[in-house]
């Protein structure tokens, strides 16, 4: 699957497109297809590592997680153990946990 990421913190010219392994939902979480993206002030703040201060959580040398996004729309791909109210093909919306979710999305 196909992901932007990120290795090092900077301006837009640090993002990339990367193939990355497709995950598999952990428990009582979904894998979402997804269709249309927000881009706000916290993915400005991620990209950057700033206030420098972040990346006592981010990551101090380089960000921890490499992939960026957190507000999405899509359609459920997948389900993982314990989820009983979304189903594949469900269309949702929400937002990702930056900081407990591994990516996942496309």
């Amino acid at each position: 699957m196909k992901a932007v990421v990120r290795t090092v913190y900077g301006e837009t010219d640090v993002l990339g497109v990367r193939e990355i392994a497709e995950p598999e939902p952990a428990e009582r979480r979904v894998l979402v297809r997804v269709k249309a993206v927000g881009v706000n002030m916290a993915e400005w703040h991620l990209m950057t590592g700033r206030p420098t201060l972040a990346r006592l959580f981010l990551g101090l040398p380089r960000p921890k997680n490499p992939q960026l996004g957190e507000d999405l729309a899509g359609v459920v791909e997948k389900v993982g153990p314990g989820v009983t109210r979304f189903a594949v093909g469900d269309a949702v919306f929400g937002a990702r946990d930056y900081f407990f979710d591994h990516g996942g999305w496309r």
